[in-house]
């Protein structure tokens, strides 16, 4: 089946949008080939690394964090994008989060959302907490932008250090 090509960016509300001057969490780029290394249809994702700005990356979400601090750590990744696919498609989400203190609220989470629905989760509270692996996230037919959300946190507190990477691959 045939699907027409939404884009190059699209909000919740509209799926024809130009890629915007300043990046914001409410407009991402829209991706719909499988092959991601295409140089005619390349692929892009909004990021937010911490507390920085959003910007627009291209190719594939991947990235390591490391802090260390004697107070207080914490690292954060996050990548959204919208796909549209005329079949179900999947990727490949591989994760290792750490984090350690000695005061309290020390843990690590990550989560992945499609569209408005949590299709991921894995998470640990505890003083030395460490969750990792390699989950497949499937990506249902959608002919309209469907989003994608993936969210990684390690926090520690007093005597910490934190870190984090994600990387995928679409197959």
């Amino acid at each position: 089946m045939a699907i027409l090509r939404a884009g190059p960016f699209a909000s919740s509300t509209e799926s024809f949008l130009d890629e915007p001057a300043t990046p914001t969490r409410f407009i991402y780029p829209v991706n719909c080939a499988m092959d991601t290394s295409s140089s005619n249809w390349p692929w892009k994702h909004l990021y937010k690394l911490d507390s920085d700005d959003y910007y627009f990356k291209d190719g594939l979400p991947e990235d390591n964090q490391s802090k260390s601090n004697p107070s207080q750590a914490q690292t954060s990744i996050n990548a959204y994008w919208t796909y549209q696919a005329a079949a179900e498609t999947s990727f490949d989400l591989t994760y290792d989060l750490q984090a350690s203190g000695d005061g309290p609220r020390t843990g690590v989470r990550i989560s992945v959302k499609v569209g408005e629905v949590v299709v991921f989760t894995d998470s640990e509270e505890d003083s030395n907490a460490s969750i990792s692996g390699t989950e497949t996230i499937n990506l249902p037919e959608s002919v309209v932008p469907n989003r994608v959300w993936i969210t990684a946190s390690s926090d520690a507190f007093a005597t910490v250090t934190a870190s984090g990477s994600i990387e995928y691959t679409v197959s």
